[in-house]
């Protein structure tokens, strides 16, 4: 059984943070079409707003989970193993509580070739049992990224129940008087609606550049590192010898050092790669798989799980 500790990851950061921006820059426009006098501030016009925000979360988050569902192919795997930690939550009474969680981690054949130690991007409160069947959604585009029709199942009712708030709102929007929630704290025109303009547009553009900026920096890396494990399937497999390890032993990154491997390919090409784990981890003459790109050669996956003691 593998332990990964508590699950407080986000695992999809960039696009978390790319949907935090759009809704920042969404609320700065209204803002400042409300002190520009563009838009009036009542129950209709923030019944529409809050509407249009829920589909745009919907689709934010849904889509991409459909487009990925589309075009994958369904397998057969096996449970093979599972990580447990811990999720924590408030109950009723606001009490911070604590329960276990569990990944499944499974295994598979596709197109001939088994693909294993591969966490399903989901936890459960249900201890899964080992050696079971499961049904899988393998993405076309990287064999390694997994999920289940489960997940899809929960995607939709999920969309579905969103879309019916988002309806509800956009509802209130429609038939709500405009008189209710009416008020103005700002004139329209005045030089304080001016100087509300300028620091609304700076701040809160501002944000919104940021969170967008980092979640596209985020998302290229990872969609660099999927492209990398990717090659596990369709690169050129090439045993690499460690010649030179280099650990960090000054840093500590949930409980493991970094760490830089030098090796040597048969032919003599030397390949760095970085790595994480505790001393004694890897040692010169230990052996280790790689999966290079046969176009770009200087692209290629390390298999961690591969090192051999020799």
């Amino acid at each position: 059984m593998v332990y990964y500790g508590t699950q407080t990851s986000v695992k999809r950061p960039g696009a978390l943070l790319i949907g935090i921006g759009l809704v920042v820059a969404l609320f700065t426009g209204v803002a400042v079409a409300m002190a520009a006098g563009v838009l009036e501030f009542s129950f209709r016009t923030m019944g529409l707003i809050s509407g249009m925000v829920t589909i745009g979360i919907v689709i934010f988050i849904t889509v991409p989970v459909f487009y990925k569902a589309k075009n994958s192919t369904k397998v057969i795997g096996t449970i093979a193993d599972f990580a447990t930690g811990e999720i924590t939550y408030r109950s009723s009474s606001g009490s911070l509580r604590r329960q276990a969680a569990y990944q499944m981690i499974v295994e598979y054949t596709l197109n001939g070739q088994k693909f294993s130690g591969i966490k399903i991007d989901a936890t459960s409160t249900k201890m899964p049992e080992v050696g079971t069947p499961v049904n899988l959604l393998v993405s076309n585009n990287n064999p390694m990224s997994v999920m289940t029709p489960k997940m899809v199942r929960f995607n939709a009712i999920m969309a579905a129940v969103f879309f019916i708030v988002a309806l509800i709102f956009v509802l209130i929007g429609i038939f709500a008087e405009n008189g209710g929630g009416e008020t103005h704290t700002i004139q329209p025109g005045t030089a304080e609606a001016d100087e509300y303009i300028l620091m609304a547009s700076l701040i809160g553009g501002g944000l919104a550049a940021l969170f967008i900026i980092i979640g596209l920096i985020v998302s290229i890396i990872r969609a660099a590192k999927q492209s990398s494990s990717a090659l596990k399937t369709t690169g050129v497999k090439v045993t690499c010898k460690i010649t030179d390890v280099n650990v960090n032993e000054n840093m500590i990154i949930n409980g493991e050092h970094p760490i830089r491997l030098t090796c040597a390919e048969p032919e003599g090409t030397q390949r760095l790669i970085k790595a994480k784990g505790s001393v004694g981890d890897f040692t010169v003459g230990d052996e280790i798989d790689i999966f290079v790109n046969p176009q770009k050669p200087d692209k290629f996956y390390a298999d961690m799980e591969s090192v051999r003691k020799v």
